[in-house]
């Protein structure tokens, strides 16, 4: 396996094994939200700062950790009784730590719904600059040519 190709971040994630105790389990999501939240703070000021391709860069990143999140979350909510009957000072702190997390996503969503917005709005007026009203002028004969508008075509990548 000399010529194994490299796993992206997204493969790791979602292979990656699930700690066996409890306080395992605890600890690993705790670190993921917070490596999580990292990476979209991180996201949101380079957005800010109008710096879209480098917020894009973190995407796979992101993406993992995400992936990671929704593991252990969905986990810890089918063990949520168990969670409470055996760690409910641990449950109760994770509880409050999420709700932080939570918060910090939405301003997150407010940030890429704005720059979204301004970049389809760049977009637009690009477009509308090069297919901007056709010109009229008048041939030999004193009227209005009525010759077809020379269109070229506009390619948009709408990844970010």
């Amino acid at each position: 396996m000399a010529n194994a190709q490299p796993r992206s971040p997204i493969d790791i994630a979602a292979n990656a094994p699930m700690p066996r105790t409890l306080e395992g389990v605890l600890g690993e999501f705790d670190s993921i939200m917070k490596k999580l939240q990292i990476a979209i703070s991180e996201e949101s000021r380079l957005l800010k700062d109008g710096k879209l391709l480098e917020a894009a860069e973190l995407s796979p990143e992101k993406t993992a950790l995400a992936m990671q999140y929704l593991q252990y979350h969905e986990w810890l909510m089918q063990k949520r009784d168990d969670l409470q009957k055996f760690a409910p000072d641990r449950l109760h702190q994770l509880r409050i730590r999420h709700e932080l997390f939570k918060a910090e996503l939405q301003v997150n969503l407010a940030v890429l719904s704005t720059a979204r917005e301004v970049s389809d709005s760049i977009i637009r007026k690009v477009s509308q600059s090069v297919h901007g009203p056709s010109t009229h002028t008048y041939g030999g004969t004193g009227h209005v040519q009525t010759s077809a508008p020379i269109r070229e075509g506009l390619a948009i990548d709408k990844n970010l």
